[in-house]
């Protein structure tokens, strides 16, 4: 059963701190017109009480439905390849561990070098590990591979991050959507090169699948985004700006 809240709810502000409105107001339909301009901004944002609320939903309906709805599929599919594609260069690591750890004594039994590796990192970490492989000669992909993880931390943390699903316009939208589509392209060129790694070890006798290779990053595009049909198209194609974090 949900929790019901206390009748004297203890706000974790100091009792000299005072909001420039109530804490919550009935959606009046006032709360749903345009704030009137000769009133005077509010300090926080000039949007009403309920549009500023600290809850992600509420009574208000969004603008753009099913923008939003094509906005949140397209960061779902984009978050299914940046973490597959941090698995991947986990994959490729241990891998790499392993045939370092069978070196440096051939007689170790399989099961011993696998409890003897070490254990997973973060991505940031990861690259690293493997930059220190026999692998880090190749200047070009690991170019690629941090610019992928630099997408791959934009599409973690602010893929789906739009602001208020209630007040987001249809500009605010096809712009957001205009810098994940620029981070998954990044993310694609990465995962492009992991996954040619992955298949070296998966596949050692086989040839790689060069017509997949090439297409690569437009099967991801439309896949992600195709859904938005031409709307993107004319959105700035400038590079996103991305968390550093790992």
């Amino acid at each position: 059963m949900p929790r019901r809240m206390p009748s004297e709810f203890q706000t974790p502000f100091p009792s000299s701190f005072r909001w420039p409105g109530p804490l919550w107001e009935p959606p009046r339909p006032e709360h749903r017109r345009a704030p009137d301009p000769s009133a005077g901004r509010n300090p926080l944002d000039g949007v009403s009480t309920v549009d500023r609320m600290g809850w992600s939903l509420s009574y208000l309906k969004p603008r753009e439905p099913r923008l939003l709805d094509a906005l949140f599929l397209s960061a779902g599919r984009a978050l299914h390849l940046a973490n597959a594609f941090e698995s991947k260069c986990q994959y490729v690591l241990r891998m790499a561990n392993l045939a370092e750890a069978a070196q440096a004594d051939p007689v170790l039994g399989l099961q011993e070098m696998i409890n003897g590796l070490p254990p997973d990192k973060m991505l940031g970490g990861t690259l690293r590990d493997l930059a220190n492989t026999s692998l880090g000669s190749r200047t070009s992909d690991f170019d690629a591979l941090d610019g992928a993880r630099k997408a791959r931390n934009f599409i973690a943390h602010e893929g789906a991050s739009v602001g208020s699903i209630s007040a987001v316009t249809q500009g605010d939208i096809l712009e957001h959507a205009a810098r994940l589509r620029a981070a998954v392209a990044d993310l694609a060129l990465g995962d492009n090169v992991v996954s040619q790694w992955c298949f070296h070890l998966d596949e050692a006798k086989d040839s790689l699948p060069r017509m997949l290779i090439d297409a690569y990053p437009t099967m991801v595009d439309g896949w992600v985004f195709g859904h938005f049909g031409g709307l993107l198209d004319a959105e700035d194609d400038s590079p996103s700006d991305v968390v550093e974090a790992e």
